[in-house]
């Protein structure tokens, strides 16, 4: 993990921007217990071997800034205003199975995907086909049709085909967070001690109360 800041800072105005790079890897995240450590973690194959994939918490990225201004007036009066932003990815998850594909007793839950490569990588049957209320009419190819669209439209899926997926490598779309925090100073003079007043207003989350999109 390798962090990057610059920051300036004057009597009345301060700023920084940081940029951090992750590439965290892990066996085992940890939990609170240990059937659920082994249970959750999503493996390619045998589930009790030690498999490197990437952190809970992977994060390849993010940027945070800071910018703030004192207004002093009068001999009592401050006002300071100040922004906060952050930028970074959404978090990260696996893609797996929905079934017990290697066995192990913990079906739709560890089973990671392995990506085809194209249509005679896959063996593909309608859903359904043991009977039930509901009949499943595609056929082979327009599943096919379905599922590639969805490797498509997936930049780690497209790009991972003939492999299987890694843990939490796919990564999920950025967000972008800006805050507002307004600090209003009274000063007060007790004698030969200045006591300052200070009186704090945040709006969480600015950048959606300017437009909600």
């Amino acid at each position: 993990m390798l962090t990057f800041q610059l920051q300036k800072s004057t009597p009345k105005f301060f700023d920084s921007i940081a940029y951090t790079y992750s590439n965290v890897k892990s066996l085992n995240d940890g939990g609170s217990i240990s059937a659920s450590n082994w249970r959750h973690r999503p493996v390619s194959n045998d589930p009790n071997a030690a498999e490197l994939g990437f952190a809970n918490f992977y994060q390849p990225y993010r940027v945070i800034a800071q910018a703030s201004y004192k207004f002093t007036y009068g001999k009592n009066y401050a006002t300071s205003v100040g922004f906060t932003f952050e930028a970074a990815p959404n978090g990260a998850g696996s893609c797996t199975y929905s079934g017990d594909v290697n066995n192990d007793g913990t079906g739709g839950i560890n089973d990671l995907i392995y990506i085809p490569k194209n249509q005679n990588d896959i063996v593909l049957v309608p859903v359904n086909t043991g009977g039930g209320t509901i009949s499943d009419t595609r056929t082979p190819v327009q599943i096919w049709g379905q599922l590639n669209n969805f490797i498509n439209q997936d930049d780690y899926l497209n790009s991972h085909r003939g492999q299987v997926a890694k843990r939490n490598a796919v990564v999920q779309p950025v967000f972008k967070h800006l805050d507002l925090n307004v600090m209003q100073d009274i000063y007060l003079q007790t004698g030969k001690s200045k006591h300052t007043l200070r009186i704090s207003f945040d709006m969480i989350n600015f950048g959606n109360f300017l437009n909600k999109n």
